[in-house]
């Protein structure tokens, strides 16, 4: 009894179908044959599919394709389009190797000419264990004392760079007030309007006075003409450049004093200030040229003068 059952399971119904349409078609074309035009295209059908399953249990090189006549097809066919189907289904724009699906885009859009940004939010997990954010304090908390910064680079680094652990994101000036981009970060409102120049490292090297060795006066940075923007802009340019000189691997770097050397003429334009930096329990005088530019903002520059 188990036999006779064995072309109605699921492993052989496809070929049963196949084989019973076959015959179903070519009895009603031998017995009308005035209808055997209607009759072709199911014949024909049916007689493909059931040739299909014979050549299947007759093959040896398929395991899968005996074990299951015409359905292990479908197998075959999937893993064909496998890869079409996660590209364009399954798989988010930060998957993709060796370059994610955004990356891609962007050089796609870039080629192009067409517009690039993708703003608000970010589709990175923020929440895995390697990121790491900061709260908003309900109560006044007291500032911390240990600089939020990493010293890039060995003892053997000519060029050592400064870089800050935690950064305020891009905001848009669209979706927020400038107001509370100014309050949230001075240097990013700032960042619109002030280009920064910094000159090579060897050239920034080179202009950096050697250390007078002598301890750092008790003024503040109070005697320049700039605003708090510009201020925090020219500020992380002389830090830049007073770590460059130093040799010693160290993260400690603060403005002690400015001075105004060159005011601007009556009508407006360049002028010079000499600012003093403490890097690395040293004393450096960095001259700074500041330069109204055509745009309305003011680059700042490193001088040998």
């Amino acid at each position: 009894m188990r036999p006779l059952l064995l072309p109605f399971s699921p492993r052989y119904i496809l070929l049963t179908i196949a084989f019973a349409g076959t015959a179903a078609f070519a009895t009603a074309a031998w017995r009308a044959p005035e209808n055997l035009p209607y009759f072709l295209l199911p014949l024909a059908f049916f007689s493909a599919f059931a040739i299909l399953g014979i050549r299947d249990l007759t093959q040896r090189r398929h395991a899968i394709l005996r074990d299951y006549p015409i359905a292990a097809h479908l197998r075959f066919i999937l893993e064909n389009i496998r890869p079409e189907m996660r590209q364009y289904f399954f798989e988010s724009d930060k998957e993709g190797m060796p370059f994610p699906r955004d990356k891609r885009a962007i050089v796609y859009q870039r080629a192009k000419h067409e517009l690039d940004k993708r703003p608000f939010g970010t589709q990175y997990d923020v929440c895995r264990n390697e990121y790491e954010w900061m709260h908003h304090s309900m109560a006044p908390k007291p500032p911390a004392k240990e600089p939020f910064r990493i010293l890039i680079g060995g003892r053997d680094c000519r060029h050592l760079y400064s870089a800050s652990v935690f950064n305020i994101s891009a905001m848009s000036f669209g979706s927020i007030s400038a107001n509370a981009i100014a309050t949230r970060a001075p240097s990013s409102a700032a960042l619109r309007t002030i280009r920064a120049k910094a000159v090579s490292a060897r050239t920034i090297a080179s202009t950096v006075a050697t250390s007078s060795g002598r301890s750092a006066p008790a003024t503040s940075a109070a005697a320049t003409k700039m605003d708090l923007g510009r201020r925090l802009d020219a500020g992380s340019l002389v830090k830049t450049a007073a770590m460059t000189k130093s040799a010693a691997p160290c993260n400690e770097t603060a403005i002690i004093d400015t001075e105004v050397v060159q005011k601007p003429p009556q009508g407006g334009g360049m002028w010079k200030e000499l600012w003093s930096v403490l890097a690395c329990g040293k004393v450096y005088e960095l001259n700074l040229l500041f330069t109204p530019a055509d745009d309305g903002g003011t680059d700042i520059a490193v001088t040998s003068d």
